[in-house]
């Protein structure tokens, strides 16, 4: 029981911490968010201008590591690993060779080219 001269908690400024705590926690929210996206650990890496930020030997990369070329994803991946083993696969030495490879078109063979060890442009 509140005593005869105090007045009940004014619920205005309660309503307000509230939605101050919320909006805190909000931006806080995003600001981690956005670090995981550009951290160096993000599924794939930024590819912005024409030099590579890595490169790959196709005869002996994992799928994990062709993941991580532009516009390659799981299927493909393990299709171009299942084509290994095949009598007639060669290793890509031109954007042509890549073209052979599955799910590759001139497009993806121009993005892809920059990123191989071995290949000639």
């Amino acid at each position: 029981m509140l005593p005869y001269n105090s007045q009940p908690p004014n619920r205005s400024n309660r309503a307000r911490r509230r939605a101050v705590v919320s909006l805190g926690l909000l931006a806080i929210g995003f600001i981690a968010v956005s670090q995981l996206t550009s951290s160096p650990f993000a599924r794939k890496p930024s590819l912005t201008g024409s030099t590579p930020h890595f490169a790959l030997d196709l005869d002996s990369a994992s799928q994990a590591e062709l993941r991580l070329l532009p516009s390659v994803g799981e299927k493909t991946a393990r299709s171009w690993i299942e084509s290994r083993s095949q009598s007639t696969y060669s290793t890509p030495t031109t954007e042509a060779d890549l073209e052979a490879l599955p799910h590759v078109g001139p497009n993806r063979a121009r993005q892809l080219a920059p990123h191989l060890l071995e290949t000639k442009r």
